[in-house]
């Protein structure tokens, strides 16, 4: 069995019957929110505004970006509390384990906080710099 791309349909050939599947056009939902832009800049109908629609999509993009790392930071910190959690319950009162233990649950701590207050910090850092690191599309020009 051989597969072959060719302008959106995967064929799959075999010596008597060769057969087709339309797997669709460049972008769509399989690539996420980029396929999304992709589709949105292929299919847009004349006339249409694609630095306006090129804006909204990378903030779009910039969006769902951000909250997949806090999500992620996040489920970090969770761990790292049950496994300090854990650790410090199993370490039979040996003060070095103890230690240990806290020093993991003081760490996850201030990491969260971190992740928290990254998003003022940007902020404020992009206010002094005079630019708009949260909104790429106006960094870039774009229209929004």
């Amino acid at each position: 069995m051989v597969l072959h791309l060719n302008s959106g349909l995967i064929s799959t050939v075999f010596a008597a019957d060769p057969t087709s599947k339309d797997i669709g056009t460049l972008g769509g939902i399989g690539l996420g929110p980029f396929g999304t832009l992709v589709d949105k800049l292929l299919n847009a109908g004349p006339g249409a505004n694609l630095p306006y629609m090129v804006g909204l999509e990378l903030n779009a993009i910039m969006s769902i970006l951000l909250g997949f790392l806090t999500t992620i930071a996040s489920l970090w910190f969770v761990i790292r509390m049950v496994l300090g959690g854990i650790s410090w319950l199993s370490a039979s009162g040996d003060q070095k384990s103890i230690q240990n233990a806290q020093q993991t649950i003081t760490n996850a701590i201030i990491g969260l906080a971190i992740v928290v207050a990254s998003y003022a910090i940007i902020s404020v850092i992009g206010k002094l710099l005079g630019i708009e690191i949260l909104n790429p599309a106006k960094m870039l020009g774009l229209p929004v």
